[in-house]
């Protein structure tokens, strides 16, 4: 193996446990679902892996994101489709940033740090959210609508 591969491999391995432990905390805090919560440390993990180490390290957030989600009780397809939105999360952040912000001038003024925001914060993560909510429903681990308890009618993700 060539020395810039097995950098690679090592970052990859690295990267990959280091969202592994920040998306079991992020599972921690999972409330309706048990893999769906209101915070999740390991998007920033992954986006700034991507940033600082270049695209080529997604492996270490699909399988990152794949083992924290076989521990859960919900079916394999359902915890790759889940994988598959949390790299692509980070992808379309990485791509947004990239094409539209030079890397070194990320907070040189309020304008890039909004860009930031918005694009980090607010847009990739809807591909991410997205995707991991089709999967689980698509795969039976989580109904596409329970009535809530106490209304009329209503209804409600659960």
């Amino acid at each position: 193996m060539k020395p810039n591969s097995l950098r690679l491999l090592g970052l990859i391995v690295i990267t990959a446990i280091v969202y592994f432990a920040a998306a079991e905390l992020g599972l921690s805090l999972a409330s309706v679902h048990t893999n769906v919560s209101p915070v999740w440390p390991p998007a920033g993990i992954a986006i700034a892996s991507l940033l600082i180490f270049g695209w080529r390290l997604w492996p270490a957030i699909f399988i990152g994101a794949l083992v924290a989600n076989l521990h859960t009780q919900i079916p394999v397809a359902a915890a790759t489709g889940i994988a598959v939105g949390n790299t692509l999360e980070a992808l379309a952040a990485f791509v947004l940033l990239n094409r539209n912000i030079r890397l070194s001038r990320f907070f040189e003024s309020l304008r890039e740090v909004l860009r930031f925001v918005v694009y980090a914060a607010l847009v990739a993560p809807i591909v991410g959210a997205t995707i991991g909510n089709l999967s689980l429903c698509l795969s039976g681990a989580a109904s596409w609508s329970t009535p809530r308890s106490g209304s009329r009618g209503g209804w409600a993700m659960g």
